[in-house]
């Protein structure tokens, strides 16, 4: 009789324990997969913000129409070229005045676009006297440029040539 006493105490003490060892790792596969949730969620909530916050921050991309009154090379820097334009009348009033830019001539193609009906083209196609589309990151609406003197610097990333004609 105290055999079988002896044997329900074990296999009792191993289900206790069996219990309690199946209790930890449920704890603790639902702790790594809330955790593993959480981080999606707030990887997520992390991108959605910086969406809105570039968006509020002026670094949506705004498209202005300008007429290029300026290629030059950058004196100080090899491999830059400024480009001087003005923009058109039909411009918001911020986009009105002259604005300059500089594009990194290896970064064509890679991190800065010039196109022509949908086709990029190679810098050398920019001339004074065309009419762009100039599709600008920085936040100008905190300045405003509408003096003939006043001289705006962009963050641009594509030109659009709109001339029918290279």
């Amino acid at each position: 009789m105290e055999e079988k006493k002896s044997i329900k105490i074990k296999f009792s003490t191993i289900l206790i324990i069996i219990l309690i060892l199946l209790a930890i790792v449920l704890g603790g596969l639902s702790y790594f997969f809330y955790n593993q949730s959480t981080t999606f969620k707030n990887a997520y909530l992390d991108a959605v913000n910086g969406l809105i916050d570039m968006t509020r921050s002026g670094r949506y991309p705004d498209v202005f129409y300008a007429t290029i009154e300026d290629i030059s090379t950058n004196q100080s820097v090899n491999g830059i070229s400024v480009i001087k334009v003005k923009g058109l009348d039909i411009n918001e009033a911020r986009y009105r005045g002259e604005f300059s830019f500089e594009i990194i001539l290896d970064n064509i193609g890679d991190n800065f676009k010039i196109e022509h009906n949908g086709e990029e083209i190679p810098f050398s196609s920019l001339k004074t006297g065309q009419t762009i589309a100039v599709y600008d990151y920085s936040n100008t609406s905190a300045n405003s440029h509408t003096g003939s003197n006043d001289e705006g610097y962009l963050s641009v990333y594509k030109v659009v040539v709109l001339d029918d004609n290279l």
